[in-house]
């Protein structure tokens, strides 16, 4: 489960938010700054920023965004060696003069960081990309501020995200019409700002950036500052609360109240005693998959500390009925259809056929035959030979980890979208979607989920790449939840399939709740 990260505040006009706890900061100092110019140096599309420059800092010049075995010695803005380093991760690139770089840069907004060589070019992502920081000291805490910037007209903004012992994440808008007055369509004068973040036990602290609106991400330049005299403030006692879930298809929302307030890590992780039950999502939302109760946990990211707060919450009034589809091949060579009752005593729907749209009526959970049918049109099917999760877990899964569901998969190339259909649904009931999708693979895949009828949900899925599970390259412990939606008048909902990041998107297996007469 991915870490509730906390939002910070951005020197923008056009993007903010809270200000992130930042523990004890009233005696902090700064030892010393780095400064760093990211992008080309090839005289046409950017240039390394000379050192000491008109401010008399020295810079770290990083123009080689895709060596990511390089590790480049980190100077002091003095000129002086720090014993950092900071290394490229992966899936960035570089541009700059030639391509929208900010030539022009508001020296009293940006004050040091108003450096035209430094400004001028950029790295950039489609994705997500990042850079390493090592070497650091574990005792003292870093605050980062990022410049990103590049001309065009489209809405474009960048998402930071810091981890280190405790992490961060904040959004800068980077591009857009006339965002900086009329014909200025680049970002010349904001930075994004963090409070102070320690690095983990070892000395790092990675930097990612992501897309959150547009085609791209910048970075253009950044200045990290060193503080002494941060005191950590350690995660004493968590206590979680939250109300009991007794309206037909509602969910619940929990809270983790840490001791002390000004804690430094108040990230936690969340986890249900069931997930059979209910599922919990990394913001402490609770959605109901049956009437019971379940136990909530909070438990502290802080390295080393054992911190945990429980709730019942308990679980009643829901009228509903369950559906199971399993999405892949019945060869016995890539997949096997889910036949029968399951281990937990539960019918599958089979949908075998990935791409000409026949269609199959859905079977309840309970074994009964209803009026709806479920279809897919531009879709792939592959499974048991192509990384297929064959031993899934009822503890990490609920009643979707079943081996014949889990097994095979439908999917959809990067760059193509694939549909899944749903006809004969009620329009008076609304439908709640958890969607499973794995495939072990070293390559970062995330799959986009789009759901349609009268209402929509949306939301993506990780199903490959390392970390994506609790073991190895595939997902085997996590699960896309839709808010409730609604079919249109015609009792039709939609379900589109793509790659939202790597070369393929997935489906293994899907649980349907439908909720009667919740949306009158």
């Amino acid at each position: 489960m991915s870490p509730r990260l906390a939002t910070l505040c951005l020197v923008a006009a056009t993007v903010c938010s809270a200000v992130l706890p930042q523990g004890r900061l009233a005696a902090q100092t700064i030892e010393q700054q780095l400064y760093f110019d990211l992008g080309a140096d090839d005289g046409v599309n950017g240039n390394v920023t000379s050192s000491p420059d008109a401010n008399g800092n020295h810079w770290n010049n990083l123009t080689d965004p895709r060596d990511t075995t390089a590790t480049y010695d980190v100077v002091a803005s003095d000129g002086g060696a720090t014993g950092f380093g900071v290394s490229p991760t992966g899936r960035l690139f570089s541009n700059g003069l030639q391509h929208g770089g900010l030539t022009d840069p508001d020296v009293d907004a940006l004050d040091d960081l108003g450096v035209a060589t430094a400004t001028q070019d950029f790295f950039f992502t489609t994705s997500r990309g990042g850079l390493l920081l090592s070497g650091l000291d574990p005792d003292r805490a870093y605050a980062i501020v990022l410049l990103g910037s590049r001309a065009d007209n489209q809405r474009r903004v960048t998402e930071l995200v810091v981890q280190g012992a405790n992490g961060t994440s904040g959004l800068l808008q980077t591009s857009g019409a006339d965002i900086e007055g009329p014909g200025t369509n680049a970002n010349t004068g904001s930075t994004l700002e963090t409070s102070p973040i320690f690095p983990t036990s070892d000395g790092q602290i990675r930097l990612d950036i992501t897309r959150a609106a547009g085609n791209f991400a910048y970075i253009n330049a950044l200045r990290i500052d060193e503080y002494s005299g941060v005191t950590f403030a350690s995660v004493q006692a968590i206590a979680v609360t939250g109300n009991d879930i007794t309206v037909n298809g509602a969910t619940a929302r929990l809270n983790a109240d840490i001791t002390p307030a000004d804690a430094v890590i108040q990230d936690v992780d969340w986890r249900v005693s069931d997930v059979s039950i209910a599922t919990v999502d990394s913001e402490g939302r609770l959605v109901p998959r049956k009437n019971g109760t379940v136990t909530a946990f909070a438990k502290t990211r802080e390295p080393g500390n054992d911190a945990e707060g429980q709730s019942d919450i308990a679980i009643s009034g829901q009228d509903f009925t369950t559906y199971f589809v399993d999405f892949g091949p019945d060869d016995a060579t890539n997949g096997n259809a889910t036949s029968g009752s399951d281990a937990n005593g539960n019918f599958w729907t089979n949908l075998t056929s990935p791409g000409d749209g026949t269609g199959v009526t859905l079977t309840s959970s309970d074994g009964n035959t209803s009026t709806a049918t479920v279809e897919a049109t531009g879709l792939n099917s592959n499974g048991l030979r192509h990384g297929g999760l064959t031993g899934p877990t009822f503890g990490l899964l609920g009643e979707l980890g079943v081996g014949t569901a889990t097994q095979d998969y439908f999917f959809a190339n990067a760059g193509s979208t694939g549909r899944i259909t749903f006809r004969g649904l009620d329009p008076d009931n609304g439908y709640r979607f958890f969607a499973f999708a794995s495939r072990d693979n070293s390559e970062i895949r995330v799959t986009n989920y789009a759901f349609a009828g009268a209402a929509t949900s949306e939301g993506t899925l990780a199903s490959s790449g390392a970390g994506s599970g609790s073991t190895g390259a595939g997902n085997d412990d996590d699960v896309y939840t839709s808010e409730l939606v609604r079919p249109s008048s015609a009792g039709v909902i939609t379900l589109d399939i793509s790659a939202a990041e790597g070369s393929f998107g997935y489906l293994n297996a899907l649980q349907i709740v439908e909720h009667a007469n919740v949306m009158q």
